[in-house]
């Protein structure tokens, strides 16, 4: 495996959708008891506490930290320096996304787009697997269902230096 390249992501999101509309909260999102992960990336520069407002717990592993001199919006981003950094939340039914509909979101900025990161993977190299990573630069959506393997979506080209809304959403 080549060496991933720097990427700094703030505001992770995975939401589950709910057929015909849910309840307001004081959020104004009608969707938002349906979160299954909100990840603001909030923090200090070189922080290594990642909070989830849903209360899932967070773990780095490797170089992961919160910087605030690449930020979005908040106070921090995360930056992931591109040699094994990632973060890991506990497997739970909620990101089951082959069973109804759902959106999964972030917002990226690549330092560079040469090699393969993944953005957002979701379960693990088997079954039930959805990865959304850089292909030459190139966005990719990948699913495996245990039966079949596909890149579903591929596109468009992104540029080092800008900060996209990467966003997936599946309904049936």
């Amino acid at each position: 495996c080549g060496m991933t390249p720097r990427m700094t992501i703030i505001a992770a999101a995975i939401r589950k959708l709910i057929q015909g509309g849910g309840t307001e909260v004081d959020t104004g999102d009608v969707h938002w008891d349906n979160v299954a992960l909100a990840m603001h990336m909030d923090g200090e520069d070189n922080g290594t506490v990642f909070t989830d407002v849903t209360g899932k717990t967070v773990t780095p592993a490797g170089n992961v930290v919160t910087k605030t001199g690449q930020k979005k919006f908040g106070s921090a981003s995360a930056y992931f320096d591109g040699s094994g950094d990632y973060l890991t939340i506990q497997a739970s039914a909620e990101f089951n996304i082959f069973s109804g509909d759902f959106t999964v979101e972030c917002f990226a900025y690549f330092n560079s787009t040469v090699d393969t990161p993944h953005v957002i993977n979701i379960g693990s190299a088997g079954p039930n697997r959805f990865t959304v990573w850089l292909n030459s630069g190139v966005v990719t959506v990948f699913v495996f269902d245990g039966t079949t393997a596909a890149n579903i979506l591929v596109g468009p080209t992104v540029t080092a230096g800008i900060w996209y809304h990467i966003a997936v959403t599946k309904a049936d």
